[in-house]
Order: structure tokens, then sequence, then C-alpha cells
């Protein structure tokens, strides 16, 4: 019995050293893949839409007079208001 409750910690043991050496290849392959920017840390700032609260990155918003829309629909919508 003391035998084969050996082979099995051998074995658990193997096998949780084999799952951290693909951990450590994944994590180095995808910090490889990660996009450099140019300016910071690449990340861009999300903005709420004042009509829905639908949060989207400021690159892809709709702006008028300082706030922030989804859509032009909505910014339409919010200046009759």
């Amino acid at each position: 019995m003391g035998k084969l409750l050996f082979w099995i910690v051998v074995a658990v043991i193997g096998y949780l050293a084999w799952r951290f050496v693909q951990v450590s290849q994944r994590r180095s392959e995808w910090a490889a893949r990660k996009p450099e920017s140019s300016g910071g840390s690449g990340e861009e700032a999300m903005r709420r839409c004042e009509v829905c609260g639908t949060h989207l990155p400021e690159s892809e918003a709709v702006s008028a007079r300082g706030h922030y829309y989804c859509c032009a629909e909505h910014r339409d919508e919010a200046g009759r208001h």
C-alpha cells in the first residue's frame, strides 16, 4: 500500500509541474503577442452614453457639448430635451 501511495504522490507532483510549465509558456507567449502602444499604457478611456448608459471607448463615442453618446440618434435626442 505504501508503494502505491508513493507513486500517486509522484504522479500528482509531476502533473502539477507539467501544468506550471504550460501556464508559464502561455503567459510568455501572450506577453510576446501583446501590442505595444506608442503612448503610455495603451488603454483607452471609456465613456458612458448620457441617454442609455452604454459604456464604449472614447474613440467610438459621439461627443457634443461636453457629453458623450453611443450614437448620433442619442446625441440628437439629448439635444431636444
